[in-house]
């Protein structure tokens, strides 16, 4: 069996997993940085971003800033991204990851904890079902049922608050609430 580190094979995956972690880190904290700035100075976007936005942004920006760094300024030696996988796949306690990687790692997996949890993971549910629901009316076609149950709830009243939503005694129904822009139209 040929030694950790030798073989064309494991040179072309250390390159692909170099090349492919450095541009999704990148990617990442550009995306982020980038729907930070636009949720606070785009005005259409203003009306409906939330403090837990702006630090759910912030949580994205600098868990990924740490693990990039931490791999950046990790010591000569230190294990890289292939063998910390490896050794967390095969239990290897022996793998002495230096604190500022394991700060960056213990906080993306925090991360990755956290957005089942609030309503971003819906970047996650959209790359799934966009196209379904988006452009997707063959349901309501052939289906006099669903269309009747889709229009019965378009009929309800949402029971949550939102700064975009109106006032309690006014709240609209969904039907209402999809044929509105918050963005456009001003607050009550």
């Amino acid at each position: 069996m040929p030694a950790a580190g030798t073989g064309a094979t494991l040179r072309v995956v250390r390159t692909l997993t170099r090349i492919s972690g450095t541009v999704g880190l990148i990617s990442a904290i550009a995306g982020a940085t980038g729907l930070l700035h636009r949720r606070l100075t785009d005005p259409a976007l203003r009306v409906s971003t939330t403090p837990g936005d702006i630090a759910n942004l912030l949580f994205f920006i600098v868990a990924f800033a740490l693990l990039g760094i931490g791999y950046v300024v990790r010591p000569a030696g230190a294990p890289g991204a292939l063998a910390l996988v490896s050794g967390l796949l095969s239990w290897d306690l022996d793998v002495r990851t230096p604190p500022v990687l394991a700060a960056g790692i213990v906080a993306t997996a925090l991360l990755a904890a956290y957005i089942p949890l609030t309503h971003m993971a819906h970047f996650i549910a959209k790359y799934f079902t966009y196209h379904s629901v988006r452009w997707d009316d063959e349901p309501l076609r052939d289906n006099p049922k669903r269309a009747l149950a889709l229009a019965d709830y378009l009929t309800f009243r949402p029971t949550w608050a939102a700064s975009h939503m109106r006032a309690a005694d006014e709240t609209p129904t969904w039907a209402e609430v999809v044929a509105t822009n918050p963005a456009r139209e001003p607050r009550r």
